[in-house]
């Protein structure tokens, strides 16, 4: 009832006063919009004021409108941080100025609309249909208002809603905006094209050294050495300690017979089942099926599919009828029982095959317990010498001198780079890994750090021993790197430069089948593609090119690095008309977005025209809060 009065507004309306509230604070600004004046209002829009108590039941109704949303409740503390007060605000500010506006056009609803409009509602009608009296005062009740609070407030509702009619209602898109949208859409395209790879164009020639020196000097700052980073570490995790944990065998046996079901299978059984209103004709098929009629034939001449029989192959404890259940497991495979008494009818049962269950012997099962038991003892044990390490760093001891005393290893990394890597660009193994060098590249030399979890339950401590400041690589460093960089650059100038001279060619008048022969590739045709479809060897960047070529015209695009296309557009194939009708609903959205906008612009000149000030102690008042905490 409560969802449905708030809608009562109207979709699209309602879609702009939320995004109005946005745009209000754009032009007021959030932290000092409040200019103080006596009274007892919240805000006041010229002569109209938004009063603490309507402030406050708005809210509410916000905060538990976000709740509903969220599947969580939203405290008054929750609602302030995320600044759903200053949204409420915002809205009933735009709200007070359409009131305003209104009321200065002489923008009057009358008496018998106001009626008609609250006897229609919906929300006050009856299981017949009609209004009624009692429905409309309890959720009067439930919103905290009186009769003439709400009558007032309804008025006011219709007057904006006339208003934003009047200026954004019937909002109609242009038919030239429409046709564009339809063809990007709809337009389909057909091409015929090659693909060269950098085979066909050959790679480039081996730089001198000049060359390589002069692109150093370029792109110096590309190959730049990253700032390393020495790091000393433990890691404790139960893995390390399950080969110290002793158990004994009367333990073991403890924890099998506590976990039993763990080890158990249930016995199965394929069961089918027919559910009858009458309990004659349940008997009268029963008598049938003993005569010597099969159950399936039987349910076939009902009418019943086998997907209305069968349960599958299910436990006693997956069949949530007990009398079903008591019977199907009562009986042996292949016979079906008599009728029984069950929660949704009569039933007759039929079961098929069956799985025997059964439990795996403690023999079978030993060295799982075991490992089971040592795992969990070994990880308290991981608690335990967290709290000793924890004690042992606070009392000044070095991550040598805990490794030696706790008997762990002590890891050592001279250089690790934020990426993982080593000076030679080999990945360094580490425990916690990524958040390992992530932590110790937010650390320093001689910051005391916190352990890092990772795993289920492992922890790795850790000193940053060094940092090697990022510097620029010289030449003689970096030249292999600079010869590859230079070499995939040229490469790539060259794959391109045969591409379109290849697309020159067909320009030119040759045929893309001689062309392609020429260079030993085959030519494609394309079924015709929307912008949007999927098509092998035509990704969507080949596409983007495809649709923004002439019809007849022949253009280049990039697959992948290694790979041109040449492509030629042979037809171009509008919309056409049930396609562009299956999608009128964006058309419809875009009205929609026309309409917002439109009253959005026009909501933000009023607000600027119109005298608009608030108070803050009435809204600390509002929301319980002293003057202290705002």
């Amino acid at each position: 009832m409560l969802d449905s009065l708030r809608r009562s507004a109207g979709s699209w309306v309602a879609k702009v006063f939320i995004g109005i509230l946005v745009l209000s604070f754009a032009v007021w600004g959030i932290a000092d919009i409040f200019r103080g004046y006596g009274g007892t209002a919240v805000v006041r829009v010229g002569d109209t004021e938004i009063d603490a108590e309507t402030f406050r039941r708005e809210f509410q109704l916000e905060i538990q409108r976000r709740s509903r949303e969220l599947g969580q409740q939203i405290s008054f503390a929750m609602a302030r941080s995320i600044g759903l007060d200053r949204i409420v605000l915002g809205k009933l500010t735009a709200q007070a100025a359409l009131d305003e506006t209104a009321k200065d056009k002489n923008l009057r609803v009358t008496d018998e609309a106001v009626a008609r409009n609250i006897r229609q509602d919906p929300s006050f009608r009856n299981a017949g249909g009609q209004f009624d009296r009692d429905y409309f005062e309890a959720a009067m009740r439930q919103l905290g208002y009186s009769e003439a609070g709400f009558v007032a407030e309804r008025r006011a509702l219709m007057g904006r809603q006339a208003l934003a009619n009047g200026i954004a209602g019937d909002m109609a898109v242009p038919d030239p905006l429409r046709k564009a949208i339809d063809n990007y859409r709809f337009e389909k395209r057909q091409f015929r094209y090659m693909i060269v790879s950098q085979a066909q164009a050959g790679t480039a020639d081996a730089p001198t050294d000049e060359q390589l020196k002069a692109y150093f000097e370029e792109n110096k700052r590309d190959f730049r050495a990253p700032e390393y980073r020495g790091i000393k570490a433990i890691k404790v995790e139960p893995a390390d300690l399950t080969s110290a944990v002793d158990i004994s065998d009367q333990e073991i046996a403890d924890a099998y017979e506590r976990e039993k079901d763990r080890f158990t299978t249930p016995e199965r059984r394929r069961v089918r089942q027919m559910v009858f209103n009458d309990k004659a004709e349940a008997e009268s098929i029963a008598q049938r099926i003993t005569a010597g009629e099969r159950f399936e034939d039987i349910a076939f001449e009902r009418g019943l599919k086998p997907d209305d029989v069968d349960l599958g192959m299910v436990a006693k404890s997956d069949i949530a009828d007990p009398a079903v259940a008591d019977t199907a497991f009562s009986l042996a495979t292949g016979e079906t029982s008599a009728p029984v008494d069950g929660r949704f009818g009569t039933v007759i049962v039929n079961v098929g095959e069956v799985e025997p269950g059964g439990t795996k012997p403690l023999d079978e099962v030993k060295d799982e317990v075991r490992a089971d038991i040592a795992n969990r003892r070994a990880e308290q044990d991981v608690l335990d010498m967290h709290d000793r390490i924890e004690d042992e760093r606070a009392g000044g001891a070095t991550l040598d001198e805990i490794a030696k005393k706790e008997n762990l290893q002590l890891i050592q990394v001279e250089a690790v780079d934020s990426s993982g890597l080593d000076p030679q660009e080999k990945p360094v193994v580490l425990p916690a890994d990524k958040a390992l060098v992530t932590a110790a590249f937010n650390s320093d030399v001689g910051i005391e750090n916190d352990p890092i979890q990772f795993g289920k339950s492992g922890l790795v401590w850790f000193d940053v021993t060094d940092i090697t400041p990022a510097r620029d690589r010289t030449f003689e460093e970096a030249e292999a790197k600079v010869k590859a960089a230079w070499q995939k650059e040229a490469d790539t100038e060259k794959l391109n430069s045969f591409a379109n001279a290849l697309a020159a060619r067909i320009r030119d008048g040759a045929t893309m089948d001689d062309v392609a022969k020429e260079v030993g590739v085959s030519v494609t045709r394309s079924r015709p593609l929307t912008r949007s479809d999927q098509a092998q060897d035509l990704p969507a960047t080949t596409l983007d090119t495809g649709f923004s070529t002439p019809a007849g015209a022949v253009a280049t695009a990039r697959v992948g690095d290694d790979k041109r296309i040449v492509l030629r557009v042979e037809t171009i194939t509008p919309p056409e008309a049930h396609e562009v009708s299956f999608a009128g609903d964006l058309a419809e959205n875009i009205a929609s977005g026309y309409a917002d906008d439109l009253l959005t612009q026009y909501v933000q000149a009023i607000e600027k025209q119109s005298e608009i000030t608030y108070n803050q102690q009435m809204l600390n008042q509002a929301l319980g809060i002293s003057s202290q905490e705002n």
